[in-house]
């Protein structure tokens, strides 16, 4: 096995005129030897452009290999790269910012398993150990460096960008109906040993709806989530043009056929349309308060707009329900109109008379205490 010299030759035989071939001879083979010696270690066979010598611990040799190929050791600040500026290392880059911790930078191969299959990615991994958080930042700037404006002077744009192709790399073609552009995942490790679940339990992803074309780029995007004491995300929203689904996978949610769903919110709720449009509820609405006091239902417009009209207003009151107290009011602020076409409270009901005369004109039963614009009125009432 070659090895590097180590004995340096001595000069004191060779440094004048009167020195001697034969009483050199020791130093001089000496460094024929060492000369032997760098001559084995280097295997400069296959010496070509852009190729670099690799030490092969094995040999105990330095061969030539392509660009940085099995390169291990420091880059020490210098720049490798071939013919094309690039450099091209054909193996896992990993980038460490110390050796005293489990940090890393990981771009590569990156392998996840899911029941009987497993998934190759190409990928770059953020590793942040026990001692930090893995962040990808984006860093942009609005203004001129250099005398060199931005892409779009003024225009800053951080991006993460997805392009899909369909057919290969070889012979690439436009993108079919139901190919997926982009997601966002998220899993929990689950048990105790760490698992990996082989499905996420959070997406935000974007799917076409369309062949892609210049005039048709259809697509929708669904943020799925996982409810508590489940493990399967459901389609909890879903976007798609000028429409938003609200529990698109239907069931308990709101659109849903499962059962009822709930919007909430930690203020006011408000449903506004712009000037000149209309709010519709396709099917019917149900407007209920929860338990307790001091709870209302509120049907009213701005002042811009100022009659309500309730084609089939049904209100349901049961004041035996336990929890349940207050009262059911109608009224009307401002200078607005309540137009109720046909109003139902359980045994209470109350119909539109635009014309005409009342039929009973005798001593009522009794009366309906209404609020209009803030005053109590009553109206009777005839068994």
């Amino acid at each position: 096995m070659a090895t590097w010299p180590s004995t340096s030759p001595s000069t004191t035989t060779t440094a004048t005129n009167s020195d001697s071939i034969s009483g050199a001879r020791a130093d001089i083979n000496q460094a024929i030897t060492n000369i032997n010696s760098v001559v084995d270690m280097f295997d400069m066979s296959t010496l070509a452009d852009d190729r670099i010598l690799v030490y092969d611990s094995a040999s105990a040799t330095f061969k030539v290999e392509d660009n940085v190929s099995g390169f291990t050791g420091d880059l020490a600040g210098n720049v490798l790269y071939d013919s094309t500026q690039d450099v091209i290392i054909e193996d896992d880059v990993v980038v460490r910012p110390n050796n005293t911790d489990d940090r890393k930078a990981t771009i590569g191969d990156y392998f996840i398993t899911a029941g009987a299959n497993t998934y190759t990615y190409t990928a770059a991994v953020m590793d942040g150990g026990a001692e930090s958080w893995p962040l990808f930042l984006f860093v942009d700037y609005d203004g001129i460096s250099n005398g060199s404006p931005s892409p779009v002077t003024g225009v800053t744009n951080p991006a993460l960008l997805a392009t899909v192709y369909g057919g290969t790399p070889g012979s690439p073609a436009a993108l079919g109906s139901s190919k997926r552009l982009i997601s966002f995942q998220a899993t929990g490790a689950i048990d105790s040993t760490g698992t990996v679940p082989s499905a996420a339990s959070f997406r935000v992803m974007a799917v076409t709806t369309e062949t892609q074309s210049s005039t048709n780029r259809g697509n929708k995007a669904t943020f799925q989530t996982t409810k508590t004491g489940t493990a399967t995300a459901l389609n909890t929203l879903l976007l798609e043009g000028d429409k938003v689904t609200v529990n698109a996978a239907g069931g308990g949610g709101i659109g849903g056929s499962g059962g009822e769903g709930t919007i909430s919110a930690g203020a006011d709720l408000v449903l506004d349309a712009a000037t000149g449009s209309e709010i519709h509820m396709l099917k019917n609405l149900q407007l209920d308060t929860i338990s307790g006091t001091n709870n209302s239902i509120q049907i009213g417009t701005d002042t811009n707009a100022r009659s309500v009209a309730l084609n089939d207003l049904q209100l349901i009151w049961d004041p035996n329900s336990s929890g349940y107290t207050g009262n059911i009011q109608i009224s009307c602020n401002g200078l607005g109109f309540l137009i109720p076409e046909h109003v139902d409270m359980d045994s209470v009901e109350l119909s539109s008379q635009p014309t005409g005369t009342p039929s009973n004109t005798t001593t009522p039963t009794g009366y309906i205490e209404i609020i209009i614009n803030g005053t109590t009125r009553y109206m009777p009432y005839y068994t």
